[in-house]
């Protein structure tokens, strides 16, 4: 692995600091009032020679590597095993054009990747999805038209019956578009993305946030956002698409590396122009050694920007002053500027916590070195790449508070349990987005955010009144865990005590909520969107349990504490808006 193990960095550097020269150092790191003045500080210390990137920054495709998945995959003993192994195959075979530096007598020319698409078309054809299928032979078809000759010839008969036979199927859709949800009320004349129903605003302790202006009905969608970066969790990336972060039986490999696939060219493409051709070269070093999604994150948020967009930054890399941020100005959370106001909390962080992120940030800066990045003419003199490691740092920081998880909901049978079991949520990665980031928390939200692949979308769960903040939950619900625990995570997480309604009043747990009988037209609702969760049809079903948490509201005659029939038609509603926008 191509890559520095940052619990053993970390080690060294607490041992270092606790030396007699590191207690200097170690004094200048909490007398620092600034990003760059910690990491100046940092930057003292023997162990930062460690910080580092070690080894081959690039996963490299191998033809013996794809060769033996071939060869197990004959062996397996499912269609699904036959298919996790090809697609292995698939991701590790080198593609045409990839292999200019070999030896002519060691180039594969498309050999082993075109015997691999053409065995996993077949296997498709046992456990795959019509969508897989088009999309397996789609590519096949785009490679055919880039093969040697040699190769082409080699398997024309094949090739032409598998495509032949993929011609009678529903066709692949090569652009794959997302297909969001519309939002409600218009959209706004600033925010990008959002509502008009909603207004940003400044409330003193709490910082921007979202303000209804007039009375907005559950089930409403108010933002559909695309993250400015994002990044999935190691564990899948064989599995997702880097770009969309949809879940791909057929993947599309990267025409470099074999650490990341696609789900379809077209992905492969927006993501190379994007991130993926500046970050190829150092995946491998920023996969593993215990880094968590959130530091690929912050370097494509830069390799995203670009050091054209990044310098004017660098100056301003220590302050984090948003008073001067323009209230006319459009926000838009694909501009960089957005991401850099996001607030870091750095006043509030420990001093061990500076020293694992700057001790980060260094690294991530010593890795973003080695790419077109800092390349010339962009090359930053010693100060500038100080700067540029503080910007790093910034949002290392800001991530930790304003980053979002990205996850795709999973039904029960498909992890191997009972079909009547609710189904579970399962971390893919995370995104930025400044959008979402201007959402205060609340242990009792009026709102649920879901994702549609790397897409964020936030639909309310219950009326938000006139004047009402837009609120979502960090953590956890008020009726899921204690009061003492849900303040410690976000004290810990975040830096705030939560002073919501179920915070302040005490609210009890869902166990001694209060039960109220559903009156008959609620009950038609329910039953209405319980049987259209059963049929598959989860966007009526949302639209029913919104409708019955509407006439419960109406109902409910307490303002200080909900009941355990609106939870629970939240909670339906929160379940079939989470399957209804799953890819």
């Amino acid at each position: 692995m191509g890559s520095v193990d940052m619990a053993e960095l970390f080690s060294r550097v607490g041992e270092e600091l606790r030396t007699q020269e590191g207690s200097r150092i170690h004094r200048q790191l909490r007398e620092a009032t600034s990003g760059s003045g910690r990491l100046a500080a940092l930057l003292q210390l023997s162990a930062m020679a460690e910080a580092t990137p070690q080894g081959p920054g690039r996963l490299d495709k191998s033809r013996p590597a794809a060769t033996e998945w071939l060869l197990r995959e004959r062996d397996a003993g499912s269609d699904q095993e036959r298919l996790a192994l090809l697609n292995l195959a698939v991701q590790f075979a080198p593609t045409p054009g990839s292999e200019e530096q070999q030896p002519l007598e060691l180039r594969d020319h498309g050999q082993t990747l075109t015997a691999a698409l053409l065995r996993r078309q077949h296997v498709l054809h046992g456990c795959g999805r019509p969508e897989d299928r088009a999309a397996n032979a789609l590519y096949l078809r785009q490679l055919r038209d880039v093969l040697p000759e040699a190769t082409s010839k080699k398997f024309e008969r094949e090739l032409e019956s598998v495509l032949a036979a993929a011609d009678e199927q529903p066709a692949a859709d090569e652009e794959r578009p997302f297909k969001l949800p519309k939002i409600y009320g218009g959209l706004h004349y600033k925010l990008k993305r959002t509502s008009a129903l909603v207004n940003p605003a400044y409330v003193e302790g709490k910082g921007r946030c979202l303000v209804a202006n007039e009375d907005i009905p559950p089930g409403s969608v108010l933002i559909t956002d695309s993250p400015y970066a994002w990044a999935l969790g190691s564990d899948r990336w064989q599995t997702h698409c880097q770009n969309c972060c949809r879940r791909t039986l057929a993947p599309v490999p990267c025409t470099q590396c074999a650490a990341v696939v696609f789900c379809s060219a077209g992905c492969r493409q927006a993501a190379w122009s994007r991130f993926h051709r500046a970050e190829c070269g150092i995946l491998e070093h920023l996969r593993g050694g215990g880094l968590t999604p959130m530091a690929l994150m912050v370097a494509r948020t830069a390799l995203t920007a670009g050091m054209a967009r990044l310098r004017p930054y660098l100056a301003r890399c220590d302050s984090y002053d948003i008073t001067d941020v323009d209230p006319a100005a459009v926000y838009d959370s694909l501009e960089y500027d957005a991401v850099f106001d996001q607030v870091p909390n750095s006043a509030f962080r420990s001093i061990l916590d500076a020293i694992r992120r700057g001790t980060l940030a260094i690294y991530l800066l010593r890795c973003l070195l080695l790419t077109e990045l800092a390349a010339p003419p962009a090359e930053l003199d010693e100060r500038q790449q100080l700067q540029l490691a503080a910007l790093l740092l910034r949002h290392l920081e800001s991530c930790a508070c304003n980053g979002f998880q990205l996850s795709e909901l999973v039904p029960a049978e498909e992890l191997g349990r009972d079909a009547d079991d609710e189904p579970e949520a399962v971390e893919l990665g995370g995104a930025v987005s400044a959008t979402m980031s201007l959402i205060n928390h609340s242990c009792d939200p009026n709102m649920t955010r879901v994702n549609h692949g790397r897409h964020l979308i936030a639909i309310t769960t219950r009326t938000v009144a006139a004047g009402e903040e837009l609120q979502d939950n960090y953590r956890a619900l008020f009726h899921e865990a204690p009061r003492a625990v849900r303040q410690a995570a976000l004290l810990e997480r975040y830096h705030f005590t939560c002073r919501c309604s179920a915070c302040r009043l005490h609210w009890p747990m869902y166990d001694r909520l209060s039960a109220v009988a559903p009156r008959a037209a609620v009950r038609d609702l329910l039953e209405t969107g319980a049987q259209s969760e059963s049929d598959g049809e989860f966007r009526s079903a949302a639209q029913a349990f919104a409708a019955a948490a509407q006439l419960v509201e109406a109902d409910h005659d307490d303002p200080l504490q909900p009941n355990r029939l609106l939870v629970d038609c939240q909670g339906y509603l929160t379940r079939c808006l989470w399957l209804a926008y799953r890819l």
